[in-house]
């Protein structure tokens, strides 16, 4: 009786762990496919948006202390997948990269010109239709608004 007994324990014991690493396996799996899922929404998150591709003209700026001139300066922004160029402010070019899943989007660009010209922005951007507004703050200081102070608000139209 008593090796009947511990044949079923035995058994028992058996199935207890083979549950068991079915389901450390099962965990592991899980854990494996959301490393997977949250690795590839950050890539979306952070690659180069397409809505922003094209040529931009400045229509309006406010500056820091609030003021905007009636004639701002003549500043174009092309932008083709994560690349950009910048003139008029000099011949930057550089990379641009963008988190469209913040509230607000924010974006980030870096680059310099040849003669020595370099562009550090940090920032948040609107786009609606063939208007984006870009907000950019000093390096490091992201605006939470669309507002000039302590930032500087851009708005430029698509060139067609």
């Amino acid at each position: 009786m008593w090796k009947l007994n511990c044949l079923c324990l035995l058994c028992l014991y058996a199935s207890v762990l083979a549950l068991a690493g079915c389901s450390r396996s099962e965990t592991a799996d899980a854990a494996k496919a959301k490393a997977e899922a949250d690795a590839a929404k950050a890539e979306v998150a952070h690659r180069p948006t397409s809505e922003l591709d094209g040529t931009w003209q400045t229509v309006r700026v406010e500056l820091e202390d609030g003021t905007s001139g009636n004639d701002p300066p003549s500043m174009r922004l092309t932008i083709v997948g994560d690349k950009l160029n910048c003139t008029g402010i000099g011949n930057i070019d550089g990379v641009i990269t963008t988190d469209a899943t913040q509230n607000p989007k924010t974006f980030d660009a870096r680059g310099s010109s040849k003669d020595g010209a370099k562009l550090n922005w940090s920032g948040i951007y609107d786009l609606e239709g063939d208007t984006l507004k870009l907000c950019i703050g000093e390096p490091g200081a992201r605006p939470k608004e669309f507002k000039s102070n302590p930032a500087t608000l851009w708005v430029l139209k698509r060139v067609k």
